[in-house]
Protein backbone atom coordinates (compact mmCIF):
# COMPACT_ATOMS: atom_id res chain seq x y z
CA UNK A 1 0.00 0.00 0.00
CA UNK A 2 1.25 3.54 -0.46
CA UNK A 3 0.77 5.88 2.09
CA UNK A 4 1.45 9.51 2.33
CA UNK A 5 2.06 11.37 5.86
CA UNK A 6 1.49 14.96 5.67
CA UNK A 7 3.76 17.17 8.77
CA UNK A 8 4.72 19.77 10.06
CA UNK A 9 6.79 17.78 11.87
CA UNK A 10 8.92 14.78 11.72
CA UNK A 11 12.40 13.08 13.06
CA UNK A 12 15.06 14.33 13.58
CA UNK A 13 12.16 16.83 15.54
CA UNK A 14 11.90 15.78 18.79
CA UNK A 15 7.96 15.87 20.16
CA UNK A 16 5.02 13.82 20.31
CA UNK A 17 3.73 14.29 16.56
CA UNK A 18 6.83 13.36 14.95
CA UNK A 19 7.88 10.64 17.01
CA UNK A 20 4.78 8.84 16.59
CA UNK A 21 4.71 9.47 12.35
CA UNK A 22 8.67 8.42 12.64
CA UNK A 23 7.46 5.25 14.66
CA UNK A 24 4.45 4.50 12.98
CA UNK A 25 6.20 5.45 9.12
CA UNK A 26 9.28 2.90 10.52
CA UNK A 27 6.48 0.59 10.98
CA UNK A 28 4.89 0.32 8.61
CA UNK A 29 7.72 0.24 5.84
CA UNK A 30 9.14 -2.85 7.52
CA UNK A 31 5.61 -4.56 7.11
CA UNK A 32 6.41 -3.75 3.21
CA UNK A 33 4.42 -0.58 2.41
CA UNK A 34 5.46 2.69 0.51
CA UNK A 35 6.07 5.45 2.67
CA UNK A 36 6.40 9.01 1.46
CA UNK A 37 6.43 12.22 3.66
CA UNK A 38 5.67 15.47 3.08
CA UNK A 39 7.25 17.91 5.75
CA UNK A 40 8.58 20.70 6.67
CA UNK A 41 12.44 21.19 7.85
CA UNK A 42 15.95 22.07 6.05
CA UNK A 43 16.59 18.37 4.28
CA UNK A 44 14.42 15.70 3.37
CA UNK A 45 15.62 11.97 3.42
CA UNK A 46 14.90 9.67 1.03
CA UNK A 47 11.28 8.89 0.99
CA UNK A 48 10.68 12.36 2.02
CA UNK A 49 9.55 15.78 0.27
CA UNK A 50 10.14 19.28 1.87
CA UNK A 51 7.67 21.86 1.58
CA UNK A 52 7.84 25.66 2.02
CA UNK A 53 7.26 26.92 5.59
CA UNK A 54 7.94 29.45 7.66
CA UNK A 55 9.06 29.87 11.46
CA UNK A 56 6.32 30.48 13.77
CA UNK A 57 6.32 33.70 15.37
CA UNK A 58 7.79 33.29 18.68
CA UNK A 59 9.04 29.87 18.44
CA UNK A 60 11.87 30.04 15.47
CA UNK A 61 12.54 26.18 15.78
CA UNK A 62 8.88 25.05 15.65
CA UNK A 63 8.43 25.80 11.08
CA UNK A 64 4.27 25.57 9.59
CA UNK A 65 4.07 24.52 6.17
CA UNK A 66 2.81 26.76 3.59
CA UNK A 67 -0.10 25.73 1.22
CA UNK A 68 0.97 23.96 -1.96
CA UNK A 69 -1.94 22.40 -3.42
CA UNK A 70 -1.30 22.82 -7.01
CA UNK A 71 2.21 20.90 -5.75
CA UNK A 72 0.45 18.14 -4.01
CA UNK A 73 -1.98 17.61 -6.78
CA UNK A 74 1.07 17.54 -9.50
CA UNK A 75 2.85 14.57 -7.46
CA UNK A 76 -0.45 12.92 -6.48
CA UNK A 77 -1.61 12.44 -10.25
CA UNK A 78 1.88 10.72 -10.83
CA UNK A 79 2.22 8.82 -8.08
CA UNK A 80 -1.36 8.24 -6.56
CA UNK A 81 -1.30 7.10 -2.82
CA UNK A 82 -3.80 4.68 -1.31
CA UNK A 83 -4.22 6.64 1.50
CA UNK A 84 -3.12 10.19 2.34
CA UNK A 85 -2.89 10.93 6.18
CA UNK A 86 -2.52 14.51 7.28
CA UNK A 87 -1.23 14.91 10.60
CA UNK A 88 -0.70 18.64 10.94
CA UNK A 89 -3.83 21.16 10.41
CA UNK A 90 -1.73 23.69 9.24
CA UNK A 91 -1.94 25.53 5.71
CA UNK A 92 -0.10 22.45 4.47
CA UNK A 93 -2.24 20.24 6.46
CA UNK A 94 -5.21 22.03 4.82
CA UNK A 95 -4.31 22.07 0.98
CA UNK A 96 -3.16 18.36 1.27
CA UNK A 97 -6.41 17.76 2.27
CA UNK A 98 -8.18 19.52 0.21
CA UNK A 99 -6.31 18.54 -3.08
CA UNK A 100 -7.22 14.45 -1.70
CA UNK A 101 -10.63 15.32 -1.51
CA UNK A 102 -10.71 16.90 -5.20
CA UNK A 103 -8.62 13.83 -6.59
CA UNK A 104 -10.77 11.22 -5.10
Amino acid sequence: MRVDFVTDTFPPDVNGVAMTLGRLSDGLRRLGHRVHVIRTGDHGNPGETVAASVALPGYKEVRVGLPGPFRLRRRWLKRRPDVVYVATESPLGLAAGNAAKALG
